[in-house]
């Protein structure tokens, strides 16, 4: 009985593009195996270091938060001396917090309506120097407040500079009457 011969064709002599790629593989990683297993704990490790970082930040908001609402707590009960230690702590626990922002602000704003201007100017040139281009209220206000610091302490001039810095803020429209109102007033002190 004859041998029937199949015939063989040329799709069938090529070589399999995905069985070469993975016996390929197969050999690199074979020969590269310390390499390839140190890159893969390099990268694990990375991966790992930026979700602790990411976790941290975010347990340091959450308690900059509650020790921030004792603070407010405090200025509640008209405990102002207190309520500023509060802020302190914040500042210096917490500082590149978001409620470390606010508590500059809320700071400057206590010294201010407690009448102690140089501290309450310092407390507002810190919050600018700081957080100029976060809030444009709070920065036109901040300015505004450093104003009517300067004119209760007669320093009318330095008033004015700082009036007409929180009209140069941009998209605090809202404040500018009063602002106004206060430079005139600084304006008339010094005829």
């Amino acid at each position: 009985m004859p041998r029937t011969q199949h015939r063989i064709r040329k799709h069938d002599m090529k070589e399999d593009s995905f069985v070469t790629f993975a016996f390929r593989s197969q050999e690199y990683i074979q020969t590269h195996q310390k390499t390839l297993g140190i890159g893969l704990a390099v990268i694990v490790a990375a991966v790992v270091g930026v979700w602790l970082i990411s976790s941290a930040g975010e347990r340091a908001e959450t308690s900059a938060e509650q020790v921030l609402s004792e603070a407010f707590v405090r200025v509640q009960q008209n405990d102002m001396a207190g309520a500023g230690a509060v802020y302190h702590r914040v500042i210096d626990d917490y500082g590149s917090t978001t409620p470390a922002r606010e508590a500059r602000f809320y700071l400057a704003n206590l010294y201010f309506v407690q009448q102690q201007w140089d501290d309450a100017i310092a407390a507002y040139t810190d919050y600018l120097d700081r957080h100029a281009d976060f809030d444009a209220g709070r920065q036109a206000a901040g300015w505004a407040a450093i104003g009517d610091a300067r004119q209760a302490m007669d320093q009318h001039t330095e008033a004015l500079d700082s009036y007409e810095e929180a009209l140069a803020v941009q998209h605090a429209d809202f404040l500018q009457a009063d602002i106004l109102m206060s430079a005139a007033r600084s304006a008339m002190a010094l005829q």
